[in-house]
């Protein structure tokens, strides 16, 4: 064989090797948590935007993507911002339970979340938060109705004031992780939950 093929076998065969974690579960959380925090750091990843599902007053989901602002490991919270007038914030009245969904198709991994979500309307983090905002980013917070409103003419909505009184902090505390890894050689899935005893050290599941 030539040395030419011999480094192309070898570039397939490289190509081809899986993840650390695929089988071996304490590799998995790890994993999943470098991925989020890549979203928070990295406005071109694609755990920067996941799709935050809530439940309105009908039990019924609704579901957004929405921009990822923090991710805190130890304490199992994901951050996001909002305007405390949205529909996401109202329905939070009346159910506290949510989801958050990501997926990569170049790692082919997706991650299912689910969380308890609680809203922040005033304190040291939200003035911290506002203060650290780019002024471009407060805009839609100046809005003089609120996200959902229904209108005749998009000439209707005007800026005004500071918007910090709208301003909001979402924060999801992950309850239960599921992970899913896709692979020609075979799928791998694991769910951790936090809700038991242990549960964080996860369990594989048939994908």
């Amino acid at each position: 064989m030539g040395e030419s093929n011999r480094a192309s076998k070898k570039k397939q065969e490289n190509a081809c090797e899986e993840p650390e974690f695929y089988n071996d579960i304490t590799k998995v959380l790890p994993a999943a948590w470098d991925f989020m925090e890549e979203g928070v750091r990295d406005r071109h990843s694609l755990a920067h935007t996941p799709v935050v599902s809530t439940l309105d007053v009908d039990g019924k989901p609704n579901s957004r993507c929405m921009v990822l602002r923090a991710v805190d490991r130890q304490k199992t919270t994901l951050v996001f911002h909002t305007d405390r007038r949205s529909i996401k914030a109202n329905e939070l009245k009346s159910s506290s339970q949510g989801a958050v969904l990501f997926y990569d198709p170049k790692r082919k991994i997706q991650l299912r979340l689910r969380c308890g979500l609680s809203l922040d309307t005033d304190s040291v983090e939200t003035n911290e938060r506002w203060g650290k905002m780019r002024e471009m980013s407060k805009v839609c917070y100046q809005s003089n109705l609120a996200p959902g409103d229904p209108i005749s003419d998009p000439e209707q909505v005007q800026f005004l004031g500071e918007g910090f009184e709208n301003f909001a902090i979402l924060t999801a505390t992950v309850k239960r992780l599921e992970w899913l890894y896709l692979s020609f050689r075979g799928n791998r899935r694991a769910i951790f939950d936090w809700s038991r005893t242990g549960g964080e050290d996860g369990k594989w599941l048939v994908p």
